[in-house]
């Protein structure tokens, strides 16, 4: 077992078989780990089950020992955490939605151990529909009451 070395704010392409429309076509969608390096042999996903298609195929539809088809596509990096840990000592967040995952790779970034890390302060704007839709909301408000 090994770690993903994903960069941060990388995502991963999910195949689901016959899990489309009507004509139970494949499906292909992008989901960022919010699991860290650090984490051997799996990776964690957060994903909102809108009740159709490949999120409630992962959400409801897999059994134990199901599998699904994962691929990295590397080219959606734009600044990789080792620069903006160095970079910037503030840091600014506006996110809505299931868009917090990525969000939340880079705070592990950010709170992690990194030894060059300057960032003194992030500010962290989540638009979400209700307060019960606030994805990963346990593990923001630990971070916030920690930090």
């Amino acid at each position: 077992d090994k770690s993903l070395q994903l960069s941060t704010c990388a995502c991963l392409l999910a195949k689901g078989e016959h899990v489309g429309t009507e004509d139970n076509e494949d499906i292909i969608r992008p989901y960022t780990p919010i699991s860290t390096n650090a984490q051997i042999g799996s990776f964690d996903l957060l994903v909102k089950d809108y009740g159709v298609n490949l999120s409630n195929h992962l959400c409801s539809g897999m059994s134990v020992g199901d599998t699904i088809s994962f691929s990295h596509i590397p080219f959606n990096i734009k600044i990789q955490a080792p620069e903006f840990l160095k970079k910037y000592k503030k840091i600014g967040m506006i996110v809505g939605g299931t868009g917090i995952t990525p969000m939340i790779q880079a705070l592990h970034a950010i709170l992690g151990e990194e030894k060059d890390n300057i960032v003194e302060e992030v500010v962290l704007l989540y638009g979400s529909k209700s307060k019960s839709e606030i994805l990963g909301k346990e593990l923001l408000d630990s971070w916030s009451e920690k930090y």
